[in-house]
């Protein structure tokens, strides 16, 4: 499917907070090349605090260009925290999981 079908589909998943989708949402993200992945990436800030959702999002934080922002404003959604910075979600990810 093209980037805007995958983006769609995502969407409408996270939307109805799927959890069956988690794995597969986290596997588009990763293999997405386009402007899409930052999409994905945000998407799974939908899931709340689903372990794998939050893993992955802290996975994406070192991502370039935008990814690594929507993997924080994901992270911000899902546990409903403040914090900024990527150093900052990776402590709490250490003290949270």
């Amino acid at each position: 499917p093209n980037m805007m079908a995958r983006w769609g589909a995502a969407r409408e998943l996270a939307r109805r907070r799927e959890v069956w989708a988690v794995p597969a949402v986290i596997e588009a993200a990763k293999s997405e090349t386009t402007s899409a992945k930052a999409l994905l990436v945000e998407s799974l800030g939908c899931y709340g605090k689903n372990a794998d959702a939050l893993g992955a999002l802290v996975g994406f934080l070192g991502e370039p260009d935008s990814v690594g922002p929507a993997a924080i404003r994901g992270l911000q959604k899902a546990t409903g925290q403040a914090l900024e910075s990527a150093d900052e979600w990776r402590r709490w990810w250490e003290e949270t999981k």
